[in-house]
């Protein structure tokens, strides 16, 4: 992939993007904690709305990439970037996984502006620099987790709370010459 890659977009101009329930699916990890929501969209006509219902109980889903993507352009100057809105007083983290069970995770902790994400409980855009999402292990040239969002472990939510995520891409994807 070069360019922009959009994830889960409508109206951003990527040169190539999944489509859920084509090239990609969206998974809620824990059902008993997390339905359907009803917050729009902020860009386009879909969005990923989930009520979580629990109490002091995690909470995770995301997109899996139904063809392996090669992302390793995007290693030098690359960004992920994605909208959120989600109460300030939540506690989340944002992760990758590649085809060789590797997965990193960069966590956004409550009443705090992380990766730009300002939490003030309305829409808003965190960017993520490529080498923070991908840590260490994570292979770009061979991802199948394209975006996980997951409670963090020490700080789960108190009650229950609505969130929405939506224009996930990947910028700034130079070609290799």
């Amino acid at each position: 992939e070069v360019g922009t890659f959009g994830v889960f977009t409508d109206n951003t101009p990527t040169n190539n993007k999944l489509e859920a329930g084509e090239s990609s699916d969206i998974y809620v990890w824990n059902q008993n904690t997390v339905s359907d929501g009803t917050i729009s969209p902020i860009e386009g006509d879909s969005v990923i709305s989930w009520n979580y219902t629990g109490s002091n109980e995690w909470f995770g889903g995301g997109i899996q990439t139904r063809q392996v993507r090669d992302l390793s352009n995007f290693s030098e100057s690359g960004e992920l970037s994605f909208k959120i809105k989600i109460p300030a007083n939540v506690s989340f983290k944002v992760g990758i996984a590649d085809t060789y069970t590797n997965e990193n995770w960069v966590e956004f902790p409550a009443n705090t502006t992380t990766y730009g994400l300002v939490r003030d409980g309305d829409w808003a855009t965190a960017t993520i620099p490529a080498a923070d999402i991908s840590g260490d292990l994570v292979a770009l040239q061979s991802l199948e987790g394209m975006f996980y969002i997951a409670s963090v472990d020490s700080q789960l939510p108190a009650g229950p709370f609505e969130m929405a995520i939506d224009d996930i891409i990947w910028t700034g994807g130079d070609e290799v010459i």
